[in-house]
């Protein structure tokens, strides 16, 4: 699981210098995009890495983040466990 936290980090330091990340729906998506990127090379499921990143994405909005708690390792790693215990959840429930 942590190498798909580890995969948010390229995209949190491509888009730190970018102002309040968190009011741009452009840059969310950017965000999302070289999240997804970065996970591609790293035999995660395409659907999986869809799922964790847009969920990392949108908490990044929701916390209305800025460029220098994007940079904060500690707080993209807890998105990123929140956003994978989610996601387990969801595949659980889908299971059962």
């Amino acid at each position: 699981m942590t190498k798909y936290v580890l995969s948010i980090v390229p995209a949190c330091v491509l888009l730190a210098s970018c102002g309040n990340i968190a009011d741009s729906e452009e840059m969310m998506t950017a965000f999302a995009d070289s999240c997804k990127q970065g996970m591609a090379g790293q035999d995660i499921p395409e659907a999986l890495a869809e799922k964790t990143c847009e969920c990392s994405a949108g908490k990044v909005k929701e916390q209305e983040l800025g460029p220098m708690d994007m940079l904060d390792e500690d707080k993209m790693m807890a998105i990123g466990e929140e956003c994978a215990a989610e996601i387990i959840a969801g595949m659980d429930a889908d299971a059962g």
